[in-house]
């Protein structure tokens, strides 16, 4: 069982850079500098948006910025709010609690139907019940969609 959680963890640190690489590349590929976001439309002037290209680093190299928000990111500063300028750290702290609450409520309650569904497969012992969930829960979830 450790060696099983050792491996998890170790296949963990790949699945992060990963992870975190692909979300970098794709905030650099959507349209829109982000720069001119930061000032907005009205205040973009050419000298103000190199000077906040500057100062967000956006005037290196791709892979530059990124070994760069790695560093950063394992020192714990994720950079800062655009729509705010708050620290992005103090913005996900703010939102864990609720975050945590609301997953734990969804476990609570995946853990309801799935006793409830044991119980009556157990009981009832119908050979379709577990045809007739995996169809309400299709149903559920495409409703969700809609």
């Amino acid at each position: 069982m450790i060696g099983f959680i050792q491996r998890r963890l170790l296949l963990a640190i790949p699945t992060v850079f990963a992870v975190s690489a692909a979300v970098f590349l794709m905030l650099h590929l959507i349209p829109g500098d982000p720069a001119s976001i930061y000032l907005g439309e009205n205040l973009a002037t050419p000298e103000r948006l190199e000077r906040i290209r500057h100062e967000m680093g956006l005037d290196k190299p791709i892979h530059v910025q990124y070994l760069e928000f790695l560093g950063r990111a394992f020192q714990g500063d994720l950079g800062r709010s655009l729509q705010n300028d708050r620290p992005v750290a103090l913005e996900l702290a703010e939102r864990l609690p609720r975050t945590a609450e609301l997953a734990a409520a969804a476990f609570v309650v995946s853990v309801v139907f799935g006793a409830v569904y044991l119980a009556l497969s157990l009981v009832l012992r119908i050979p379709e019940l577990p045809s007739i969930i995996s169809v309400m829960t299709d149903l559920l979830r495409r409703r969700g969609r809609s």
